[in-house]
């Protein structure tokens, strides 16, 4: 469940001003993930159980003022309050009986944290705005819920600077949007899968730098050609006991590496993966779409592409 109320200022002030607030509440859970075969050795059917309840709260406000003729700065400020509990046991069947497996577990954990925005932009020109901008965001903590017993994994805090700039050209039949960015990552959230079951992890820095353009052209009365892309460079600064994932046979010590043929599945094994790249930040992705309007005598037919 999520409810967002927001008050604005009026249209003609001289500055314009946002306040809201921001309620989030989310139950995710296990009801059971079942384990058969040797994951569920000695029983033939192994059940864990896990229920994470999240509750966010959050208020916020921003404001823009003219500070010079065409000139604009931007200030926002928010402050975010998450709520976490887990509750979680596992059982064990065995000849049609179900065994229980250890205590059940429960924890909580709370986070809070300021974040905010400074925004510069300038109108040049009526079709060309350039802006800079800082901001900080925040995601809180989240417990593992195969792991229930575990700790959660520490929250996580991003640095973003960006430049950019948006154009409206040849009497507005041409848009083009582009940005250049820097994100500095303290405790990045990353994930790796055991057995099939995904878990939650930090990395302790990374890095990422990119750059991204898209388009809008208005080609005809009836065609409109639109596309982007996007350059990427991430890689983790310091990943001192990064998950690595080997076909088996494999060792993890002294150094992780396999042992011959692969026999199916994968080991496990932990190692230092600063420097490595980050993970989802392809270092090019782009697209592009065609869309064609044909009227006739009773209505329009749209093509897409």
């Amino acid at each position: 469940a999520t409810e967002v109320l927001r008050l604005l200022s009026p249209a003609e002030n001289k500055i314009q001003w946002i306040l809201g607030g921001f309620y989030f509440r989310n139950i995710a859970e296990y009801d059971p993930l079942a384990l058969q075969g040797l994951a569920a050795a000695p029983f033939s059917e192994l059940d864990i159980y896990g229920r994470q309840k999240s509750k966010s709260i959050a208020g916020f406000a921003q404001a823009t003022v003219e500070v010079f003729a065409d000139t604009h700065l931007t200030g926002g400020i928010r402050y975010t309050k998450d709520d976490r509990n887990i509750v979680g046991h596992n059982e064990g069947q065995l000849g049609g009986a179900v065994i229980p497996l250890g205590p059940v577990f429960t924890q909580s954990v709370s986070n809070s944290e300021w974040t905010y925005r400074v925004a510069l932009d300038h109108q040049f020109t009526p079709d060309l705005l350039g802006y800079v901008s800082f901001n900080r965001g925040f995601k809180s903590c989240v417990y593992n819920l195969l792991s229930f017993s575990k700790p959660p994994v520490d929250p996580e805090l991003l640095n973003a600077y960006e430049a950019g700039l948006k154009t409206e050209l040849f009497d507005r039949r041409l848009r083009i949007n582009m940005a250049g960015f820097h994100y500095d990552y303290t405790n990045i959230q990353v994930q790796e899968i055991i057995s099939g079951a995904t878990f939650s992890l930090n990395a302790a820095k990374a890095t990422i730098n990119g750059f991204d353009l898209d388009f809008t052209a208005a080609a005809s009365r009836n065609l409109t050609i639109s596309g982007g892309f996007s350059i990427l460079d991430g890689h983790y600064d310091v990943f001192p006991n990064g998950p690595v994932n080997l076909p088996t046979p494999a060792v993890c010590t002294p150094t992780p590496h396999t042992t011959g043929a692969p026999t199916g599945g994968n080991t496990v094994c932990s190692a230092d993966l600063s420097g490595n790249d980050t993970v989802r930040t392809p270092k090019f992705s782009g697209n592009i779409s065609a869309d064609y309007v044909a009227p006739t005598q009773h209505g329009d037919l749209d093509f897409a592409l």
